[in-house]
């Protein structure tokens, strides 16, 4: 191979190649992913353009990607002849899944030039080799992806913040707004993860059966985008921005409408079936903690749903044609928006609810996927709805919806109970009839909300019981003095102090605060507080104002109280650092400073099992501070730890008790050493060894959470790295990943380990390593029946016979497939 890509540095025989007829068996098509792997390899598909003889003047020594990750220059000089030629080999094996799996794993982004070959191929009304439909769809969008500016929005949000003028901000939107529209991008890998039971199969024997999915549908799959998740961290205060959202409300709208249909487009790509529950990748149109970890587009929602209340605000008739707009849409989605915005907005016309509860072959008052935000309406506009048409509601809800409900007769029961409750706790009055069947169910003497959408037992006795109904009905009429005797004489448990803090916030704040005035920081009360803060945060029900308070109070603090308050202290840290903006750094270290060192003061300096510690305590939380501050930043490689967070980084790698703190910088590494190799190597890297450092154990614990290396890192860490792998029984299963890294080097970058060091490695491997250590060859053998079989020929064999241990005793029943 090194002799033909030695050839193809040659003009002339990359041009013949470029010529020559394309690879139509099947059977050879692997062939062509371990071609390019070589062209890359060799620098072939990455050349300066001045490897061919001089291009684009200015350009320099750069090399000319023709895959990348769209991040590097909008307007790249044209490829040399040899890469050029590469690139028309490559769009004449279009038809070849592994050339589109190639592409997606190393970047996704394709050269204008290869771009322009692409359409072309597409174009073709007879191409010499069929491309299926399915690979056509994803090589279009892969050739609609146009490169993203790397540093574009870095410096645009502190500009939006000091514009003087109505054109510059105006432009900066326009900017902003262009940057989240939603659009289609084909990832590596299959859609689902159906084809991972066969690996898994194979990490626990070495057999098994290969996936069913054609390489047709595992090189690559769809997803909807809206906008790169980093540069929409830049522009946190234009999206934001009331004025931002008022002007272009009927854009994101838009935007959404658009992202459903190219949803709708994915489902029917991937699944055959177009259908989508909204509920499932938005559960709550209100903020709520079931929103999190939702897709990345989804988004488009908030912003969509702010930009209502940011137009009612100033301009009402143009909020009501954006209602109209919502409630006309055939997606229910937007019906579900149109049904917050009536229970939300206090001006709005309550009689419309009736086009969307009742009215259609499908109203939303028995609509599943409009639930949520119907049980919301009526507990919270309930009072608000004129007689008749509550009537026609409560009528409606009696008879139940329109299809067959057999069967689910309890059920259905009890959802009509859900739905008048929701009405009568808004103050809107019932018949008798429906008060009854409001109340079923319901513990005598309790009102309990349902807004939580807690799931209940089938006999309705089991609920769960909000934090709130612990708070005694006498403190929450007492005075702030009268609640701060109470607390004093230790009346008041810490639950139900806690109570009083979600139903009123300000009082139990001021509280504390007299406290404060007389120097006494009772901690068990400023805990449950936190807790309690936290909650209303989440809920969307915390006033910034009242955050400032607190903010202040704890400026003001003792280091003592941060070592009793713990964990809720190091997440109210947490929700700080990720809402203030890099003008707030000197406030945030300040009280991350207080709340290190009361951290430092009570947790262990030693630790049996330093995870479950690091995640459960405030160090490692104080820890993620850190790292959330530093993506503020968003530092490049070689460039050092920006000024303003090294103190956060400095302060956890020097403290004497910082074990847990540099445990979680440890899982991270590879990212710190990227970025300032110096204070890696002082602070995390000097700790490694073994022999010197007793924090080493913890420190690979860390760092095996999810092992990566490159060259130069490794290359730092390479001696302590084959050390502790001889240590492995004293991690059991946390160092799993160490092992698999080993394996992962030696088969990816052979050259990075002599011969010696890896045997002296495998020597020194115990008998439960070494079976970790012959799953992870395991699973390289997967995919069709060929790409096993080079697999084990060209990498896994060889590496076997070449260093598995020969000695008897050695090769014991789990671990005899060497």
């Amino acid at each position: 191979m090194e002799r033909v890509t030695w050839a193809l540095s040659d003009p002339v025989a990359a041009e013949a190649l470029a010529e020559a007829p394309p690879v139509s068996d099947e059977l050879d098509f692997p062939k062509i992913e371990r071609w390019l792997d070589e062209f890359a390899k060799a620098g072939l598909l990455a050349r300066s353009a001045r490897d061919g003889g001089g291009s684009t003047p200015g350009q320099g020594d750069s090399p000319v990607r023709l895959v990348d990750d769209g991040a590097r220059t909008r307007n790249p000089p044209d490829p040399d002849p040899v890469t050029d030629a590469l690139a028309r080999w490559m769009a004449r094996h279009l038809h070849v899944p592994q050339v589109l799996g190639w592409v997606l794993r190393n970047g996704g982004c394709v050269h204008p030039r290869l771009r322009e070959l692409v359409r072309r191929a597409l174009a073709q009304a007879a191409p010499p080799v069929k491309i299926q439909p399915r690979l056509r769809h994803l090589w279009t969008v892969v050739a609609d992806r146009e490169p993203t500016d790397s540093s574009m929005f870095r410096f645009t949000s502190r500009q939006f913040e000091r514009t003087a003028s109505d054109s510059e901000r105006h432009r900066l939107e326009e900017q902003a707004i262009e940057s989240i529209a939603p659009r289609l991008v084909v990832r590596p890998g299959p859609s689902s993860d159906l084809e991972l039971e066969p690996r898994r199969e194979w990490t626990r024997q070495l057999g098994g059966k290969s996936s069913s999915r054609s390489p047709a549908d595992t090189c690559g799959h769809l997803e909807l985008g809206s906008g790169d998740v980093h540069i929409r961290r830049r522009t946190p205060q234009i999206l934001a921005d009331e004025g931002f959202l008022s002007r272009n409300a009927e854009t994101l709208t838009g935007y959404l409408d658009r992202a459903l249909l190219l949803l709708a487009e994915v489902r029917r790509s991937e699944e055959g079936d177009a259908h989508s529950d909204s509920s499932l990748y938005r559960p709550q149109i209100a903020r709520h903690d079931q929103n999190r970890r939702r897709d990345d587009w989804t988004h488009l929602i908030d912003l969509v749903r702010d930009s209502y209340f940011a137009l009612a605000a100033n301009d009402r008739p143009r909020a009501r044609n954006l209602f109209d707009r919502w409630m006309l849409s055939g997606q229910p989605l937007f019906r579900r928006l149109a049904l917050h915005a009536l229970s939300d907005d206090p001006k709005s016309d309550v009689r419309l609810a009736k086009k969307i509860l009742l009215a259609g072959r499908r109203p939303g008052l028995w609509e599943w996927e409009l639930r949520r935000e119907a049980l919301r309406f009526l507990g919270l506009a309930g009072s608000r709805l004129p007689r008749g048409l509550r009537t026609e509601i409560v009528r409606a809800i009696h008879g139940g919806p329109k299809r067959s409900q057999a069967g689910y007769g309890e059920c259905l029961r009890r959802e009509k109970s859900l739905r008048l409750r929701a009405l009568n706790r808004s103050g809107a009055k019932l018949d008798k009839r429906s008060k009854t069947l409001a109340d079923e169910g319901r513990p005598a003497g309790e009102d309990v909300s349902d807004e939580r959408d807690e799931p209940a037992s089938r006999n309705g006795g089991a609920r769960w019981a909000a934090m709130e109904e612990f708070a005694p009905r006498d403190l929450l009429e007492r005075t702030v003095g009268e609640v701060v005797s109470a607390l004093r004489d230790d009346s008041v448990e810490p639950i139900e102090f806690e109570g009083l803090a979600q139903l009123q916030p300000v009082k139990a704040a001021s509280a504390l605060r007299r406290f404060a005035r007389c120097a006494e920081w009772p901690a068990k009360f400023w805990r449950t507080f936190l807790v309690s803060i936290a909650r209303l945060r989440d809920q969307g029900k915390l006033s910034e104002r009242l955050e400032e308070h607190v903010v202040h109070l704890l400026t003001a603090a003792p280091d003592e109280l941060f070592a009793g308050v713990g964990l809720p202290g190091a997440d109210f840290m947490k929700c700080l650092a990720e809402a203030w903006s890099i003008e707030r750094e000197p406030a945030l270290r300040e009280l991350w400073s207080k709340a290190w060192t009361g951290a430092c003061m009570t947790e262990d300096a030693d630790s049996d099992d330093p995870l479950a510690d690091a995640l459960d305590r405030a160090q490692g939380k104080l820890a993620e501070v850190a790292f959330i501050r530093l993506g503020k930043y968003d530092p490049l490689d070689n460039e050092g730890l920006p000024v303003a967070v090294r103190p956060y980084f400095d302060t956890i790698g020097a403290a004497p008790r910082g074990r847990l703190g540099r445990f979680m910088l440890a899982k991270r590494l590879h990212r710190l050493f990227s970025i300032d190799r110096g204070w890696a190597r002082q602070h995390l890297i000097s700790r490694l060894s073994w022999v010197d450092s007793d924090e080493a154990r913890d420190l690979w614990t860390g760092f095996a959470w999810s092992p990566t290396v490159g060259p130069d890192l490794f290359a730092a860490i390479k001696t302590p790295f084959l050390d502790v792998l001889g240590r492995y029984d004293e991690f059991g299963r946390k160092g799993e990943n160490l092992v698999e890294l080993f394996i992962t080097i030696c088969l990816d970058a052979p050259r990075e380990m002599s011969t010696d060091e890896i045997d002296g490695v495998v020597d020194s491997l115990s008998e439960e390593a070494l079976t970790i250590a012959l799953h992870s060859l395991g699973l390289r053998l997967n995919g069709d029946p060929s790409e096993r079989a080079r697999a084990w020929n060209d990498k896994v064999r060889p590496w076997l016979e070449r260093h598995w241990p020969k000695a008897e005793e050695r090769n014991t029943p789990r671990n005899a497939g060497g």
